[in-house]
């Protein structure tokens, strides 16, 4: 009953942000401050939205914390009534960043800092998204010095990639996307996540497939990058995402020696996430074809064919994989 129940509210609160973007209302902070950027890495999941991370972190003027598991529910809050105080409303965010990321290393003071921050915002700049750009660009701040630039990369933001289109559709958003049998293999080594069924996987897959088409109906910023490209050729594709930000490009592979290119993501006891601390291979690459059962391939390819096609990627195993 409790999960139906917030299967409707999430449902009614999309509907109301539908008929706003149909009135040509538009969130009242989609123009920020141009100097200080946020970007979301979005995709499927086990599609090296990770290890991007990682590399991204090591550049001077980028931050990416742990994954959160906070935005969409502030989000949910800030469009749940049309009548609200900002206090109130701002608080109760603040408590959720605090208690919903317990992996975060952000203490009580850190958060009574970003309340003073957000607590005279003016009107036009009050909601969800500058709450969530306080945080994240004070979590850089005492971790990693001044940043011009804070990413996410949680999959709570590809899942409820609506609501990121209309509150966040004036930032950036890098889209990975990987062979749709390789994710099914990937993440069917992981038995403690639901996705390790395989029809959940390939949902999953599908779902951040129509996540990447409807930001780009929306005409968000959006970046497209193939997990197979970025494990083989990482120099350039990383440089190619630094350019989509606008951000000056550094060698970020000679810098293994900070904070950052640690675990600033905290992963490093997160056994699926184990390669991260090895050399970037590509032997991942068309896995699938002796690490799935041939019954299983012939029973999902049909749910991913097309999308997999849009994409460039064979389901025949005898093919090999496209570069």
């Amino acid at each position: 009953m409790l999960k139906l129940l917030k299967k409707i509210r999430f449902t009614l609160i999309q509907r109301n942000i539908d008929r706003k973007e149909k009135k040509g209302i538009e969130s009242t902070t989609l123009k920020g401050n141009s100097e200080e950027k946020i970007f979301f890495i979005l995709g499927s999941g086990r599609n090296g939205s990770t290890l991007m991370a990682k590399l991204l972190n090591k550049h001077s003027q980028i931050f990416l914390p742990p994954e959160q598991y906070a935005l969409p529910y502030s989000i949910a809050d800030w469009h749940v009534s049309p009548i609200k105080k900002w206090q109130i409303y701002s608080k109760k965010q603040l408590t959720r960043y605090r208690q919903n990321n317990n992996n975060w290393k952000l203490d009580e003071g850190d958060y009574v800092q970003i309340a003073k921050q957000i607590e005279n915002l003016t009107a036009n700049e009050r909601g969800p998204r500058e709450i969530f750009k306080k945080v994240f660009f004070q979590y850089a701040k005492k971790y990693a010095a001044n940043k011009s630039a804070v990413g996410d990369h949680s999959p709570l933001s590809t899942l409820f990639y609506k609501y990121l289109a209309y509150e966040f559709r004036e930032d950036y958003h890098v889209f990975l996307i990987r062979h749709p049998l390789d994710v099914v293999l990937s993440y069917s080594k992981m038995p403690e996540n639901a996705a390790s069924n395989p029809q959940d996987s390939v949902k999953k897959w599908n779902n951040s497939v129509a996540a990447y088409d409807y930001l780009k109906e929306k005409k968000a910023k959006i970046f497209l990058v193939r997990y197979e490209d970025l494990v083989q050729k990482p120099r350039e594709i990383i440089g190619e995402v630094l350019c989509f930000l606008n951000i000056a490009k550094e060698d970020l592979f000679i810098k293994e020696n900070s904070q950052l290119a640690n675990d600033s993501l905290g992963v490093s006891s997160l056994r699926h996430h184990q390669n991260l601390f090895k050399p970037i291979s590509s032997d991942s690459i068309g896995k699938w074809k002796v690490g799935l059962d041939p019954e299983l391939i012939c029973k999902i390819q049909a749910d991913v064919k097309i999308n997999a096609q849009r994409f460039g990627y064979s389901l025949e195993i005898n093919h090999e994989p496209k570069n």
